[in-house]
């Protein structure tokens, strides 16, 4: 039903129709209303202020070991973008509660993705001993609201957004994303997922 929650039958109608993108994406992996995400990088705050690629895991594939109550800003491995009246809104994972972290994230909604722009979580160590991520663990799940069918209003781009998204563009990301190599097409069949 328009206006809820997508399952994971919705979603997989929405890739299929070109509404929502996930690169790569495995269709095995859909939960029943969410879909996993790792990192693909960690960064660091330098002394100028910004977040810079400490540990990218296709490069570095050990973990990556956080110091006690460490904050750090990760990339999600994953490319996503969403259509218009498509939202996507982000959860920590149950996983992170026995691995000592906590993450805050937030949501996205069109035009973010459209120049492979990287969604970025932040975690952080809440242990008081170093703690190890590697790039298989979770760190969060997709959720997806179709919203196309409710009356709305096109909610405005503002110049703040412009700066964010322009923050999160990486060209190495866009060449990845556009790359059909590593993210295969979805399957006629991947409804039966």
């Amino acid at each position: 039903m328009y206006g809820t929650l997508a399952n994971n039958s919705h979603i997989l109608h929405l890739i299929r129709n070109h509404l929502i993108t996930i690169k790569p994406f495995r269709p095995e992996l859909l939960k029943t209303a969410h879909y996993p995400l790792t990192t693909y990088a960690v960064r660091l705050r330098g002394a100028d202020g910004k977040w810079k690629p400490e540990h990218m895991f296709e490069h570095k594939p050990q973990p990556f070991v956080f110091k006690p109550h460490q904050y750090v800003v990760i990339e999600i491995d994953q490319v996503i973008s969403v259509e218009k009246g498509i939202i996507g809104k982000f959860l920590p994972t149950s996983n992170l509660i026995e691995q000592g972290f906590s993450l805050t994230a937030g949501r996205i909604e069109f035009p973010f993705g459209k120049n492979s722009e990287a969604v970025m979580f932040g975690l952080k160590n809440e242990l008081d001993v170093p703690n190890p991520l590697s790039h298989e663990d979770y760190v969060a799940y997709v959720e997806f609201y179709d919203l196309r069918a409710l009356r709305s209003r096109d909610a405005k781009q503002t110049s703040r957004d412009d700066r964010i998204y322009a923050g999160r563009v990486d060209t190495e990301r866009q060449h990845r994303a556009a790359d059909d190599g590593v993210y295969a097409a979805l399957p006629d069949d991947a409804d039966e997922f």
